[in-house]
């Protein structure tokens, strides 16, 4: 199996102005249809980080970490390879971010 992971802010778009409550949950909300439409269902969790600003201050916001588990043989086209980084593109843009991790990991899981 794979672990696709995009972690992102929430609290900041990408020109540093906080996001209105109602817009990040609006955002949210569309991102975890998408996600769920496109892999069949995806786990949020939400957690604070920290991160250095371009002045060096220590800004701490909230965040997200949306991941989602895919067959082995995901990765069978070249369409299915890319497709872990147009979902983190995904993200990026409708959150309004500057930057989000993106990993894919193989995992040993199984579901039971």
């Amino acid at each position: 199996m794979k672990r696709i992971r995009v972690i992102a802010g929430t609290l900041f778009n990408k020109d540093g102005f906080p996001i209105p409550d109602h817009v990040q949950m609006a955002s949210l909300r569309t991102v975890r249809e998408y996600v769920s439409r496109q892999f069949g269902g995806v786990t949020m969790y939400f957690h604070s980080g920290s991160w250095r600003s371009p002045a060096n201050e220590l800004v701490t916001e909230q965040g997200v970490t949306l991941e989602v588990v895919v067959p082995d043989d995901f990765a069978v086209t070249e369409d299915d390879a890319q497709f872990a980084e147009h979902f983190a593109g995904y993200v990026k843009r409708t959150l309004s971010q500057k930057s989000v991790l993106l990993t894919v990991e193989t995992v040993n899981g199984q579901f039971v």
